[in-house]
């Protein structure tokens, strides 16, 4: 075609000439609009945390892992599957005697992968057997791809753990 560019119709009453698809990159454009960042899925793991929302089980990818290093005895140090990784924490959502209320991330990490970073947050909540507060620091390794969690390690204190879960 010379002298025009081919238009690509993507809808109806919509397109986008040949000319655009080659200097952008369609793939780029698109999931630049459409799939989260890893600090985008931060927030979303922020928000249904402090919900207490057992959904946030779907914010891993099907290949999705799950580690806690330091997790008290009782909890799984790593779950493996999206489908595994969901249904644990829907059960902990369900049993866990914290209802958290605030998760404050106090620093976000770049790294030189686009994919992962480092954060520092905090969670606060209440244990319901008794009314006390709770206070949880922790730091999180979060590696994402196309919008979905790949890798969740969080570094928590054992100690602080274990007495949020003595009520479970």
């Amino acid at each position: 075609m010379v002298g025009r560019t081919a238009k690509t119709a993507l809808k109806p009453g919509f397109s986008i000439d040949s000319a655009f698809w080659t200097r952008f990159g369609a793939a780029r454009y698109f999931f630049a609009m459409t799939t989260p960042t890893a600090r985008e899925v931060l927030e979303q793991l922020r928000s249904r945390t402090i919900e207490n929302d057992p959904s946030v089980g779907d914010l891993y990818a099907e290949d999705g892992a799950f580690e806690l290093p330091f997790a008290p005895p009782g909890v799984p140090k790593a779950l493996n599957g999206g489908e595994a990784i969901r249904e644990h924490l829907k059960k902990s959502v369900a049993a866990s005697q914290a209802r958290w209320s605030d998760f404050t991330v106090t620093a976000v990490y770049d790294t030189a992968d686009p994919e992962v970073l480092v954060a520092e947050y905090v969670l606060d909540a209440t244990i319901q057997a008794t009314g006390d507060p709770f206070r949880l620091g922790s730091i999180i390794v979060l590696k994402v791809r196309d919008g979905k969690i790949v890798l969740s390690r969080t570094y928590a204190n054992p100690i602080q753990t274990a007495e949020a879960h003595k009520y479970d």
